[in-house]
């Protein structure tokens, strides 16, 4: 009796076949990552200003800020720590490349020449969050 195999013509198109969809595969996973890997949020402070008003206790401030992400900015805010409290104005809604500049007087006051934190937290439209800080030096006005 004779044994008969699977022709090398069948065997070379199986593995051809498994070779092209494990490709095709491995292909669609690197583009899922890198579409998860491409969303950022993220904002960048552009100017902010601590002005103390010169003897009436009030502090002006100015802030101007850019959303430099990938993700629709959804809500947030950013403000300055003194005297113990966090003074604050709400960042609306930005899309991305979207500037926001305003500017607001506290019932407090800082003192010239002193740093003080500025902090701008935001949170995304896909639920992630961004929080940025740094030193301003306050001025006189």
């Amino acid at each position: 009796m004779k044994r008969r195999g699977v022709s090398p013509a069948i065997t070379t198109m199986l593995l051809i076949g498994i070779a092209v969809i494990g490709g095709i595969s491995a292909g669609a996973t690197m583009f899922k990552q890198n579409e998860i890997v491409s969303k950022t949020t993220r904002i960048d402070v552009i100017r902010a200003n601590l002005i103390d008003i010169h003897m009436t206790n009030k502090t002006f401030f100015t802030i101007s800020m850019k959303n430099t992400g990938t993700t629709t900015i959804l809500s947030g805010n950013v403000g300055f720590y003194a005297n113990d409290v966090f003074h604050s104005i709400s960042i609306p809604k930005l899309d991305p490349g979207e500037a926001f500049g305003t500017s607001q007087i506290f019932d407090t006051s800082v003192a010239l020449n002193r740093k003080y934190t500025i902090n701008a937290r935001v949170v995304a439209t896909d639920g992630s969050t961004y929080e940025w800080a740094d030193a301003q030096i306050a001025t006189g006005g």
